[in-house]
């Protein structure tokens, strides 16, 4: 069961490979993979109050030539995210194009 906020978004990148590549250059290490699909984690503080600084989860999927779907939510229990999530998906996005 997954909680709190998920952001997605849909980034130009020629494989899944590329994007792995991308997310390891801000510290995700790879978790599980697939042929289209990946799951990174991010180490982080728990209790730290910046969000690039919490346990992060990303996870990418093929979803059309040159684009990969980008999901990203905390690697821990949130009660209240009030939309550096999504703020941070959006920098990490725009990391690939």
């Amino acid at each position: 069961m997954q909680f709190g906020p998920t952001p997605t978004r849909t980034v130009a990148a020629p494989s899944v490979d590329d994007a792995v590549t991308t997310l390891r250059r801000f510290g995700f290490h790879e978790h599980e993979r697939a042929d289209d699909a990946a799951v990174l984690k991010k180490p982080g503080n728990r209790f730290s109050l910046r969000v690039h600084q919490r346990p992060l989860e990303a996870r990418l999927s093929a979803v059309g030539p040159g684009e990969v779907e980008l999901g990203l939510r905390y690697d821990q229990f949130i009660v209240i995210d009030t939309g550096d999530l999504d703020r941070h998906a959006d920098r990490l996005a725009a990391a690939f194009g």
